[in-house]
């Protein structure tokens, strides 16, 4: 599974490094936990992209693949007004 930041380089365009790159360290954060809460292991980071993996059967890991991402997507939400424009 990857996980790729929407909108990153524009929010660093917004933002700049410094300050986009810090809210990175937060979101990567939340996202090493949610990894860390299904007992998996992060193989790479990657600026805006994390690489997690998941040890578990082929068929348990895509269940479980639901219910690892959507909480994800309801708990990391940046601004609106934060990372729009060029992508």
């Amino acid at each position: 599974m990857f996980c790729d930041m929407k909108g990153f380089t524009p929010l660093v365009e917004k933002l700049g490094p410094e300050e986009a790159y810090g809210i990175m360290d937060q979101v990567y954060e939340i996202l090493i936990q949610k990894v860390h809460d299904y007992e998996g292991t992060v193989n790479e980071m990657t600026g805006d992209g994390l690489w997690p993996f998941l040890e578990l059967p082929l068929l348990w890991k895509t269940l479980l693949s639901v219910h690892f991402v959507l909480p994800l997507l309801s708990t990391v939400r940046l601004p609106s007004s934060i990372g729009k424009g060029k992508g």
